[in-house]
C-alpha cells in the first residue's frame, strides 16, 4: 500500500469520527451513558438498553455501550479540567444470542467533548 493511499484512509477514518459526533448532543450523551445513582447492576444491560432505545445508527443493537455510574457533574470535569479520575462502569457487550451481558469495572474514560460537555463515549483505558 502506498503511502497516499495509507493518508487517504486515515483522513477518511478521522473525518468519519468527526462527522459522527458533530450531530451528538449532550442530552444523547446522557440518555445513552449515565446511569446517575439508579444503581445499575451488571444483569441489567438489556433492560436499560431496551428502555432507553440505545441503537446504533441504522437502528440496530450496538455492539458494546459502556454506562458510567456516576454524577453527570464529574463526567463534566473530563472535558472541562481534564480530570483523570476513575470512573465506575458497567460495560454491556452483545452476544450471539442478541442478548446483551455486562462487567462492572473501574477505569478511566476517553470522551469526546464540545463546549466543555462530554457528546461521545469513546473508550474505558
Amino acid at each position: 500500500m502506498n503511502v497516499r493511499c495509507l493518508f487517504a484512509c486515515l483522513l477518511l477514518v478521522l473525518l468519519s469520527a468527526a462527522q459522527y459526533t458533530e450531530g451528538a448532543t449532550h442530552e444523547d450523551f446522557k440518555r445513552q451513558h449515565i446511569d446517575e445513582g439508579k444503581n445499575m447492576k451488571e444483569g441489567d444491560c438489556q433492560k436499560v438498553i431496551d428502555n432507553k432505545t440505545i441503537r446504533d445508527i441504522n437502528n440496530k443493537y450496538k455492539p458494546i455501550n459502556t454506562f458510567i455510574l456516576e454524577m453527570d457533574e464529574k463526567v463534566i470535569k473530563v472535558c472541562t479540567d481534564g480530570s483523570k479520575d476513575m470512573f465506575n462502569l458497567i460495560v454491556c457487550e452483545l452476544g450471539a444470542d442478541s442478548k446483551y451481558t455486562g462487567t462492572k469495572k473501574t477505569a478511566r474514560i476517553r470522551i469526546s467533548c464540545r463546549d466543555g460537555l462530554p457528546v461521545h463515549f469513546s473508550t474505558d483505558i
